[in-house]
């Protein structure tokens, strides 16, 4: 099955992201100043955010298995669902370009017992990447229908309904997503919306942002959801070996090599309301 391609646009909500940044902040770059004004270390800044945005999959799951463990995985559980019921749908909240999106559902269809199964993917995102990839296998498959891309915002889900149908949506993942999100409560309940029963979210943080806080809106939700029975499980994990091939080249590692991060999966359970 091949998805439509559709794009929707929501704007009902205000919020700054550019072409370039996805952390909310200006184009004019982490100083103020215009790209024409930009010193050496504003460019490094601003390639290494541009390469987050078009990341391949494969570090993404090897961090949540180093973590969690490799059937808490987000490709384990994808193909877990493939073998047993033949097909599965991915679901990618802040998905950039949709490069990660695309090699995960590559990385699916490559699992032993999945070559058959249906795969579809689905990626969210507050502005409109699709066309951007330096991948052209990425671009590509968003153009030909074969992966759908939603341009909403995931805490005004009323966006993301106009193109997808709640509770429909095996494994949920959003990598980096959570820590830019200003109401987390809506987040986390937007993405259990999406969610099928049974279904799993993955997402995850950097160690020192104040969501892992324990009084932070975001711990206390997930809190509650974990007292009344949730499947929530939470790990830090210090990444030693971080972007070991794919970063370019004029950027340093020395900054992001062993930061701690926070890596969550979430079940959704029968009868969630």
């Amino acid at each position: 099955m091949q998805l439509v391609h559709r794009v929707v646009e929501n704007t009902s909500a205000p919020r700054v992201y550019t072409t370039v940044v996805m952390a909310g902040k200006s184009r004019r770059g982490a100083a103020g100043r215009p790209p024409e004004q930009w010193t050496r270390n504003d460019i490094v800044g601003e390639g290494f955010r541009r390469w987050q945005l078009d990341r391949p999959f494969g570090p993404v799951n090897d961090y949540y298995a180093a973590a969690l463990g490799q059937e808490r995985s987000p490709l384990a559980r994808a193909a877990t669902v493939a073998r047993f019921t033949g097909s599965v749908a991915i679901f990618d909240d802040g998905c950039g370009t949709g490069r990660t999106l695309k090699t995960f559902v590559d990385a699916v269809r490559n699992e032993p017992g999945c070559e058959q199964t249906e795969i579809s993917g689905t990626g969210l995102n507050w502005r409109d990447y699709s066309d951007q990839s330096l991948d052209p296998q990425t671009r590509h498959a968003f153009a030909n229908g074969d992966l759908e891309y939603i341009v909403a915002d995931a805490e005004d889900m009323a966006g993301v309904w106009d193109s997808l149908t709640p509770g429909t949506q095996d494994v949920v993942i959003a990598h980096h997503a959570i820590r830019y999100s200003r109401r987390p409560g809506l987040w986390l309940a937007g993405m259990m919306q999406v969610a099928k029963t049974g279904g799993w979210l993955f997402c995850n943080m950097p160690d020192d942002d104040p969501m892992v806080l324990p009084d932070s809106e975001f711990t206390r939700q997930l809190d509650d959801w974990r007292e009344s029975g949730i499947d929530v499980v939470q790990q830090r994990y210090r990444r030693d070996n971080v972007y070991p091939t794919d970063v370019p080249p004029d950027i340093s590692l020395q900054s992001i090599a062993g930061l701690p991060y926070r890596y969550y999966t979430v079940q959704k359970p029968f009868g969630y309301a």
